[in-house]
This record gives structure tokens, C-alpha cells and sequence, in this order.
């Protein structure tokens, strides 16, 4: 049973990650990529060469010269302390795992620390480029507000 709940879940979240990569997709003047897991050849790893995972869905806005890392998670409505408390540190707490919000950090970290690759990869202007770092999510992370964590999740 947990493994059919694990392919469904696994699905579901590819499903969402699909239709927020439509949406971005759609405006126009944006560069959007899913699931990307190179850029300019180079594998997104940390300094030791661990696979950080890849990038969920990667836009840039050339006429605001930003580059948005974007970690997409179909999560189900925390409803009562005991699911906001897992939500919270499943999200945000490191445990024996790095937690999401670390995971996506070092993706996004990684793109601003290889901005030469990321604008040769994509034919972007030799100028001054910014790097912010986005979560999706399909239902509201209350935890974010409730514990003043203050993350960038739409």
C-alpha cells in the first residue's frame, strides 16, 4: 500500500509540476525550462560532486535580468498542529535529511554561483544577472507564515 501511495503522490507531483511549467510556458518574454539537471554541461552538484537534484523549473525574465530557481511541491492543507508541525519540519528543519528549503537553496546557489554557464547556456546579455529562488506549491504552506519563516512560496 505505501508503495501504490508513493507512485500516485509521485505522479501527482509531476502532474502539478507539468501545469505550473504550462503557466510559466505561457507568458510571454520568459525563458522557461523543467526539470533541468545541467546547465552549459556542467551536472548542478555541490563542491564535493554530489547530485544536488535537478531544478524543477527554471524562468528567466530578460527584461529584468533575473534568473527565478523554482522548486515545485503538490502538498496537501496542513489542518491541524500536529500536520502543521510535520509540514514545518518537513519544509523547513533539517533532520537526518536536508529538508526542502535546504535542497533548494543549493540548487539556486549553485545557478548563482555559475551565472557564466547559465548565460552562455541560454544566450543571455554579458551584463549584471540576479537570482532568486521561488517554491510552488499547490496548497498554502501556513507553517511559512506561522513560524516567520518567511520564504518566497507562492
Amino acid at each position: 500500500m505505501k508503495q501504490l501511495i508513493g507512485k500516485l503522490s509521485a505522479v501527482r507531483g509531476n502532474e502539478f509540476n507539468s501545469v505550473i511549467y504550462q503557466k510559466l510556458k505561457s507568458i510571454e518574454g520568459l525563458i522557461v525550462r523543467e526539470k533541468v539537471s545541467q546547465i552549459n554541461g556542467k551536472k548542478i552538484t555541490d563542491i564535493k560532486g554530489n547530485v544536488l537534484g535537478d531544478i524543477d523549473v527554471l524562468y528567466i525574465v530578460p527584461d529584468k535580468r533575473k534568473i527565478v530557481v523554482g522548486e515545485v511541491k503538490d502538498f496537501s492543507f496542513a489542518k491541524n498542529p500536529y500536520e502543521m508541525s510535520q509540514e514545518y519540519n518537513r519544509i523547513f528543519i533539517d533532520g537526518d535529511k536536508p529538508c526542502y528549503i535546504t535542497k533548494h537553496r543549493r540548487r539556486a546557489a549553485w545557478i548563482a554561483e555559475h551565472l557564466e554557464d547559465v548565460k552562455t547556456h541560454f544566450g543571455l546579455a554579458n551584463v549584471k544577472w540576479s537570482v532568486k529562488a521561488v517554491m510552488f506549491v499547490s496548497e498554502e504552506v501556513v507553517s511559512n507564515a506561522f513560524y516567520h519563516q518567511n520564504e518566497n512560496i507562492i
